[in-house]
């Protein structure tokens, strides 16, 4: 919406609805003022066949054209690419009565009035003029006769209707700026329009710069001094203050006069957005008619970006708006026209939001076989969102009913009324979604510590289907948590035993039970010996006998803890005692070849250290303390040989 004011002593904001939508604009469609861009029309459907088009049940009776404004509509588009024509009096006088029209003004007879009111401003505008005195510049004459006349009502910052500032003499930097060029062009000045887009910052901004010859006056329309405006504000001691910050020209486009009318219905489109008297709620306000009024200014200017950006604001709230206002169908059927006219990813992203919103009201009133025809109506319209397609939006509602607290159950139960009304293409794809449900429901209950409600909700899994690949992870998982939870850093064996029997009786025979009960009791075991609890880690080895089945594992374990307790004493130099606890832990499992390369490794660090010094009786004493443990291992023999010869070699060099 364009409508800023400014003077030089106080410049008014307008209050703005929609401010931000020409933020977007600002940044991706904006074109300099003194840069000419390219003509492009970007929707798939051109603006006349959008007016001719039939009207939609769901969203009411399409707004009605008069037909002298559907024939003046009709002929500013055929001079879209026309420019020869802008230079004439029947271009003027179509965009008068353009810019009537866009003010509301509907009728021939309206149209014929209001001519009639503006020659006559016209006529007193000319004798000012032609009155002016000789050093007075005939744009600065008609700013000032323009402001004592017609304008004479004042500023109001949401009035951009010419019609109005004829009825009342009020005024906006749009009606201020139509009014200007309007008189101005019939006097047979040469004009170009400025458009600033508002952004979060800035209100959005009509202007006009007046072309006499070689120079050009920038003129600011809203004030008595506006004209060569620059010029004014940039002389010594003048400032302008206001609230906000000024719009900038530099950031503005270069227009005509047609687009001013555009911009007039585009500021009509917002204000029916606004709601009505009832109130400003969502469903207040008539999208419809902001469609059309903006097709009309597409009409006048299809190339405009502020006109093309309003089209796409106009759907992208029309469908989400509808939806919090309880009408579904209508806000569904809004951005259906909305991807059809313009398609456009705003349009398309609220539409999966509208979507889920509708599937959300439907599936909590129960309304499952409308809410099955919702899902397989907004998969249609989405068919490259992978996340609406097949039983997309029943896994939406679902996942938003399983963030509620204990939401297992509804989201469960909303897979199965699912399944009672769902393509029977899509069933699979359900299936396979009520497991994964239960497995993020089974971790709902371990995130509590509530282990054994963990293991009734993958039970259920057994109902659905025992084969399930997803529900065996599921239940390693659990394994893996819940042994952790009942039995933290090796604390409480007795009760890993006792929930992982609950388990395996639950899964009998299933690979992930036993393969997570032995991956528990090994963290345990290893938790223990590294808090230097070795005698205590041995002895619970025999206590997790239960969680792990097989032999060769128990044994494996056991085998860490007895070489993690030799390497702890090797690692304080405590060579004997380490040596020998190798050899305890080999009676007790016997030949077991990690303990004898622990022993190995021992003697050999502890020889190592003496053969560094030049020890070699000492270093040949501590390979003869391992062979006396392991007299067949070769490796000692042939490093306590070594040992000798270096003896040999230093008595030699004596």
């Amino acid at each position: 919406m364009f409508s800023a004011s400014t003077h030089f002593v106080r410049r008014s904001l307008d209050s703005i609805f929609w401010q931000a939508l020409f933020a977007l604009l600002v940044l991706a469609t904006m074109c300099k003022a003194e840069e000419a861009s390219e003509p492009r029309y970007p929707f798939p459907v051109e603006p006349p066949a959008i007016l001719a088009r039939p009207a939609v049940k769901e969203l009411g009776p399409a707004p009605q054209l008069s037909a002298e404004e559907r024939r003046l509509l009709e002929k500013a588009y055929t001079l879209r690419d026309d420019v020869a024509a802008r230079d004439t009096a029947d271009y003027d006088r179509l965009v008068l009565d353009l810019l009537f029209t866009g003010s509301g003004a509907s009728t021939a007879e309206e149209l014929a009035d209001l001519r009639r009111q503006f020659d006559r401003v016209v006529t007193s505008a000319r004798a000012a003029v032609e009155g002016r005195k000789p050093d007075a510049h005939a744009g600065e004459v008609l700013m000032q006769f323009l402001h004592a006349d017609l304008l004479k009502g004042g500023y109001v910052a949401d009035q951009s209707s010419l019609v109005e500032t004829f009825r009342a003499h009020t005024y906006n930097c749009v009606s201020s700026s139509a009014a200007y060029y309007a008189v101005g062009r019939a006097l047979g000045m040469k004009f170009r329009v400025i458009c600033i887009p508002g952004n979060n910052w800035v209100d959005g901004h009509v202007c006009l710069d007046l072309i006499d010859g070689d120079r050009t006056y920038q003129l600011e329309p809203t004030n008595p001094d506006g004209f060569d405006w620059e010029t004014k504000i940039n002389r010594p001691g003048v400032t302008v203050a206001g609230f906000g910050l000024s719009p900038d020209r530099k950031e503005g486009y270069a227009t005509d006069g047609l687009a001013l009318a555009a911009c007039i219905y585009r500021n009509r489109s917002v204000a029916v957005t606004k709601g009505n008297a009832k109130g400003d709620a969502a469903g207040d306000r008539d999208y419809a008619a902001a469609a059309s009024l903006v097709v009309r200014a597409l009409m006048c200017a299809p190339y405009d970006p502020s006109s093309i950006h309003s089209l796409q604001a106009v759907y992208v709230n029309w469908g989400p708006a509808a939806s919090e206002a309880g009408r579904y169908e209508e806000a569904i059927a809004a951005l259906e026209q909305g991807l059809a006219l313009t398609n456009h990813r705003d349009v398309r992203n609220n539409m999966a939001v509208v979507g889920l919103r509708w599937m959300r009201h439907l599936t909590t009133t129960k309304q499952d076989a409308a809410a099955e025809a919702a899902a397989r109506r907004v998969a249609k319209l989405l068919p490259d969102d992978a996340d609406f397609q097949g039983a997309g939006l029943w896994k939406h509602v679902a996942d938003e009913a399983f963030e509620a607290d204990d939401g297992g159950p509804v989201a469960l139960d909303l897979v199965r009324r699912a399944l009672q009304v769902a393509d029977p293409t899509t069933h699979v794809e359900l299936r396979e979604y009520r497991i994964a449900l239960l497995r993020r429901w089974s971790q709902w209950h371990l995130r509590k510590g509530d282990v054994d409600g963990s293991l009734a909700v993958l039970r259920r899994g057994l109902e659905f289907d025992a084969a399930s690949p997803e529900l065996a992870e599921g239940v390693g998982y659990h394994v893996y948590e819940a042994l952790s939870l009942v039995d933290p850093a090796g604390a409480k064996p007795q009760e890993a035993v006792a929930h992982f029997e609950k388990v395996a009786q639950t899964f009998p025979g299933l690979a992930a039970v036993s393969e997570h009960g032995f991956g528990h009791a090994r963290r345990s075991i290893r938790d223990l010996c590294e808090a230097g609890k070795f005698a205590e880690a041995l002895a619970k080895v025999e206590q997790y006998a239960p969680v792990v089945a097989d032999a060769a594992q128990r044994r494996s374990i056991a085998a860490e803890a007895w070489d993690a307790w030799g390497s702890h004493l090797r690692d304080e130099k405590n060579w004997t005692a380490a040596v020998a606890k190798y050899v305890e832990g080999l009676q007790a499992l016997p030949a077991d070849d990690e303990l004898l390369r622990g022993a190995t490794i021992t003697v050999d660090r502890w020889a190592e250290i003496l053969i560094d010094a030049q020890k070699w009786d000492d270093a040949i004493a501590a390979y003869d303390h391992g062979l006396k443990y392991f007299p067949e291992n070769g490796h000692l023999t042939h490093n306590r040989e070594y040992c000798l010869a270096k003896k040999a070699e230093a008595a030699a060099a004596k």
